[in-house]
């Protein structure tokens, strides 16, 4: 992650700030004191879900995580009381750590200002590593985002008078596998 010098915002207005409505980062250490404040210049707002336990932040670094970071003149938030921590009707975002290992999920319900249309996105980072051992607990995780993300997208549509079939679900993230193998199947088949 950026270091915050001057150079970074550049590259993040060479890489990201043209191109992209909804961005997904992993291994995000420095939402609040870099990332976010640099993508606000362009536009964007965001969220972050930090990992429990962190290897950096035992050493006394910050603690990484995920972040969704969205174009607010392309879609806005379904629900900005839910984001601040306020009681609210309806979805909000979600975020956790899931049920089995450190990894962490976001899952972010927003409005497309142009069409009107719900969409769930979420942002993740699997567990990493080769090895039959871990390709189990990344299918079971990616079993678990894709459960809570169309559960989300079930409510979303509750409130909305919809069915869930009518907003989509994207799934962005680091998967840490091969194409073809077990979580991926789950990822692509859910």
């Amino acid at each position: 992650s950026g270091g915050g010098g001057g150079g970074d915002e550049g590259e993040i207005a060479g890489v990201v700030a043209p191109k992209y409505d909804l961005v997904a980062m992993e291994e995000v250490d420095r939402h609040h004191g870099f990332f976010l404040p640099a993508l606000s210049k362009f536009g964007y707002r965001g969220l972050f879900v930090p990992k429990p336990r962190s290897p950096g932040a035992e050493m006394g670094w910050y603690s990484d995580g995920c972040a969704l970071y969205w174009r607010d003149e392309t879609f806005e938030l379904l629900s900005e009381e839910a984001a601040s921590g306020a009681a609210a009707v309806g979805v909000g975002p979600m975020s956790g750590k899931y049920s089995e290992g450190n990894q962490v999920y976001l899952i972010v319900p927003l409005r497309h200002r142009a069409t009107g249309r719900a969409i769930v996105a979420a942002a993740t980072h699997l567990k990493a590593k080769k090895g039959a051992e871990n390709e189990g607990l990344r299918a079971r995780q990616a079993r678990e985002l894709l459960r809570r993300a169309r559960s989300a997208a079930r409510e979303v549509a509750s409130d909305r008078g919809g069915e869930a079939e009518d907003v989509p679900v994207l799934i962005m993230g680091d998967f840490n596998a091969e194409p073809k193998g077990t979580c991926m199947d789950v990822a692509l088949g859910g």
